[in-house]
C-alpha cells in the first residue's frame, strides 16, 4: 500500500508538471506509414491530419519507438502552421501494446498461475492434515488399555489415511510441476517473440496557428536498431538456358515497435548524411580478390563454390551471440536476444546510393529476427562449360559463366547456388571487381563420364649407365551423355624438376596447352551428344640410380588406430 501511494503521488506530480505550461494538448497515436530500411538503421515516417484552433498548442506523437534517435527527429506541418519547438522523451507509463498473440499467451500464463496457486493451496491443506495425524498417533486409552481389535482398527485407519494423503500429495505435486513447466514454455515463447511491456518514446511539438485550420503533420525519425543485408539465389535449370537471379534482403527490426503491413524501401544510403557539400577523396587503385576463386574451389571443395566463413567476408550479416538464453527462429537459426548482440560488418559499396521500392507491404515484428524481403528477380545470360581433373576427382563439374549482373546495382553478399532443385553451395558476389563475368560451379554432372587409366605396357622402369628411367603413360577419355554438345576443360599435369640431377622428358600430351612453370596440362574439348574423346599423356623421369625420388603424389587420410 505504501509503494502504491508513492507511485500515485509521483504520477500526480508528473501530471502537474506536464500541465503547468497550460497549453492545449492533442495526442496523436499513429503507426509508421512507410519505412526506409538502411544497411544500418531505419527511417520511420508517420503522418496524421488534424484540425487546429487558432493560437499556441501542443501536439504529442505517442507510441513511438523507445530507441528513437533524438537528433534524427524531423517534423513538418502544412497550411502555414508554425513550429515553435520539438522535444523528445521516453514515457515509461504509456507502454506499447502487445500483439493479440502475446495477449493470448499472457492470458494463458495468468490462468495457469491461478491454477497453480489453487493446487498449492490444496497441497498445503493435505500436508497440514498429515502433520495433525502424525502428531496424534498415541494409541493408549485413558481408562484402560486398548483391545487388540481397537488397535487393529486404529492401525488400519492410519495406514489407509496416510496412503490416501501421500497419493494425493504426489498427484498435486506432479500437477504443480506440469503447470510450472507449461508456464515456463509460454513465458519463453513471449520472450522469443520479444513481446512484453515496453516503454515508448514521445515527440512534443509546440505549434502556433494564426487561425483555425486543418494541417497534415509528418514525423520522421531514425532508429539504429534495424538494418538489412543482401542475399542472392542463383538458379540454373538446363545447360542451354539462362540462369535466374533472385535478389533478396534479410531485414531485422529491434526498434521496440512492430512494423505492421507497412510500405518498405531498402536503401544503401547513410541515414545520417549531413547537409554539407560533398568533398572528393583520393581514388586509389589496388588489387582486389576475384568473386570466386575457382582454382581453390576445384582443389579444395571439388566443384562446390563455397563461401569461406573463416576469412573476413565482404558481406554484411547478422552475427549470432553466444548467450545461452539466445532465441531461435522457426528454422532453428540462433537469433540475438538484444540489439547489443547484433554485429555489423563494414563493406564497400558504390558512392552513389541505391534505393529499392518494395511493391508489397510487409510486416516485420520487433523480435530481432531476420525476415526475407523479395527485391527483384532477373534472368541472366549464361554460357556453360564443364571442368574435370580426373587425377584428383573422377567426376566432371558444370561451370556457369554469368553475364549481365553488373547492371543490377548489386552489393556484396552471399549467393546460394541451385542447380534445378538441388542446393549446390554458396559463393560470394563481389561487384567491386572490374569484370563482367561471374563464374560459378554448379556441382557434379553425372551425364559427363571421365576415366583416367594407366597404360601398363608403356609404364615401366629401366636402369642404364647409373641412371634410372621411369616411364609413365596415361589415357584419359571423356564421354558426353547429354542430348546437346558440350565443351569441357580437361586438366592433368606432368612433374617439374627442382634439381639439375632430375630431368623430365614429355613424349606425348595430345596437343594440350602446357604451362611450363607448373607442369599443368589443359585440353579444351568439344563433344557432340554421345561422343567419346581420348587424350594421352606420356613422360619419362630420369635421375641417378643412387637418388631416391618419390614418383607418386599421395594425399593424407585419417583412419582409426586400434593398436
Amino acid at each position: 500500500m505504501k509503494n502504491s501511494a508513492i507511485l500515485a503521488s509521483v504520477i500526480c506530480l508528473l501530471f502537474a508538471v506536464e500541465t503547468w505550461a497550460q497549453l492545449p494538448e492533442t495526442l496523436l497515436k499513429t503507426t509508421p506509414s512507410s519505412i526506409t530500411i538502411h544497411l544500418k538503421g531505419a527511417e520511420l515516417i508517420q503522418t496524421s491530419s488534424l484540425n487546429l484552433k487558432a493560437g499556441r498548442q501542443r501536439v504529442i506523437f505517442t507510441g513511438l519507438s523507445p530507441k528513437l534517435n533524438p537528433q534524427s527527429v524531423q517534423v513538418t506541418a502544412t497550411n502555414g502552421v508554425q513550429l515553435l519547438s520539438v522535444t523528445t522523451k521516453t514515457n515509461f507509463f504509456r507502454e506499447s501494446e502487445a500483439s493479440p498473440a502475446a495477449k493470448l499467451l499472457q492470458d494463458s500464463i495468468n490462468v495457469l498461475a491461478t491454477q497453480r496457486q489453487a493446487l498449492a493451496d490444496d497441497k498445503a491443506a493435505y500436508e497440514k492434515e498429515r502433520d495433525l495425524l502424525t502428531q496424534n498417533q498415541v494409541l493408549t486409552g485413558k481408562e484402560q488399555a486398548l483391545t487388540v481389535e481397537q488397535l487393529a482398527k486404529a492401525a488400519d485407519f492410519y495406514r489407509s489415511r496416510f496412503k490416501e494423503l501421500n497419493a494425493t500429495l504426489t498427484s498435486l505435486q506432479r500437477k504443480i510441476t506440469e503447470t510450472e513447466a507449461t508456464q515456463k514454455r509460454l513465458m519463453g515463447q513471449i520472450g522469443q517473440s520479444n513481446e512484453g511491456r515496453r516503454p515508448t518514446s514521445e515527440v512534443y511539438v509546440d505549434i502556433e496557428a494564426k487561425a483555425s485550420t486543418s494541417s497534415e503533420m509528418k514525423l520522421r525519425y531514425v532508429v539504429d536498431n534495424a538494418g538489412w543485408s543482401p542475399v542472392y539465389d542463383l538458379m540454373s535449370t538446363n545447360i542451354n538456358e539462362p540462369v535466374k537471379l533472385k535478389y533478396r534482403a534479410l531485414a531485422f527490426n529491434d526498434s521496440g515497435i512492430d512494423w505492421n503491413n507497412v510500405t518498405l524501401r531498402l536503401s544503401t544510403a547513410d541515414p545520417y548524411q549531413g547537409a554539407g557539400q560533398p568533398q572528393l577523396q583520393t581514388w586509389a587503385l589496388r588489387n582486389v580478390p576475384t568473386i570466386v576463386d575457382l582454382g581453390s574451389v576445384r582443389q579444395q571443395n571439388k566443384g562446390r563454390a563455397q563461401l569461406d566463413m573463416n576469412q573476413q567476408s565482404q558481406n554484411y550479416n547478422f552475427q549470432h551471440d553466444l548467450n545461452p538464453d539466445a532465441r531461435y527462429n522457426v528454422d532453428g537459426v540462433r537469433v540475438p536476444s538484444s540489439a547489443s548482440n547484433i554485429a555489423f560488418e563494414t563493406i564497400e559499396i558504390s558512392e552513389l546510393s541505391t534505393d529499392f521500392d518494395i511493391p508489397t507491404p510487409y510486416t516485420i515484428p520487433a523480435d530481432s529476427k531476420p525476415y526475407s524481403i523479395e527485391i527483384m528477380e532477373q534472368q541472366l545470360e549464361a554460357t556453360y562449360k564443364h571442368f574435370a581433373v580426373p587425377k584428383l576427382d573422377k567426376d566432371a563439374f558444370l561451370l556457369a559463366q554469368v553475364t549481365g549482373w553488373e547492371k543490377l546495382d548489386l552489393i556484396a553478399g552471399p549467393v546460394n547456388v541451385y542447380r534445378k532443385e538441388n542446393f549446390i553451395g554458396m559463393a560470394q558476389l563481389n561487384p567491386r571487381i572490374l569484370s563482367d563475368t561471374l563464374e560459378l560451379s554448379l556441382g557434379r554432372d553425372a551425364n559427363v563420364v571421365v576415366k583416367r587409366e594407366k597404360v601398363k605396357e608403356y609404364s615401366r622402369k629401366q636402369f642404364l649407365g647409373g641412371n634410372k628411367f621411369s616411364s609413365f603413360s596415361w589415357k584419359v577419355s571423356v564421354k558426353n551423355n547429354h542430348k546437346q554438345p558440350i565443351s569441357i576443360e580437361l586438366q592433368d599435369q606432368v612433374p617439374i624438376s627442382e634439381v639439375k640431377e632430375i630431368s623430365v622428358e614429355v613424349k606425348e600430351i595430345s596437343g594440350a596447352r602446357r604451362i611450363e612453370n607448373t607442369g599443368k596440362l589443359i585440353w579444351d574439348l568439344t563433344l557432340q551428344p554421345g561422343e567419346v574423346k581420348t587424350v594421352s599423356l606420356n613422360f619419362t623421369v630420369k635421375h641417378p640410380d643412387s637418388m631416391e625420388v618419390e614418383m607418386e603424389q599421395l594425399r593424407k587420410a585419417v583412419y582409426p588406430r586400434y593398436f
